[in-house]
């Protein structure tokens, strides 16, 4: 393959763009926490439905397990935002859980039981 001149300004071109989307785009704190406690939410109330047979002890303790799990998702969950993504983390004790990426305005967590664990474990150590 060859290239001129034309080709490596295109794909410098095309680099730049990407790279401005991807900085316009980064996800801030806020669409992390709201990401977090969605993923937890969903996880929980899938859980439920499973072990409904307890009825209302079981949605009482649904309800209080994403409030505790919330709180601590909003007071200890830091982001650093790099220039073209950002890294959620929970942090209790010496230990640093990274529970989120967001790239492209989109938010990835980690696994619902790893975010549960840190936020209740965070709430704990606060």
């Amino acid at each position: 393959i060859k290239w001129d001149a034309k080709d490596h300004i295109y794909t410098l071109l095309a680099l730049a763009v990407l790279i401005t989307a991807m900085a316009v785009t980064c996800p801030d704190i806020d669409k992390h926490a709201a990401t977090l406690k969605q993923v937890y939410n969903d996880y929980n109330y899938s859980n439920l439905g499973v072990n409904f047979g307890e009825g209302t002890q079981d949605l009482m303790m649904s309800v209080l397990g994403n409030g505790v799990v919330g709180v601590g998702i909003e007071r200890n969950l830091k982001v650093k935002n790099n220039l073209l993504s950002s890294i959620g983390t929970i942090s209790y004790r010496d230990v640093t859980e990274k529970v989120s990426v967001g790239i492209f305005g989109k938010v990835f967590t980690a696994n619902p039981k790893k975010i549960e664990t840190a936020a209740e474990l965070s709430i704990q150590n606060s």
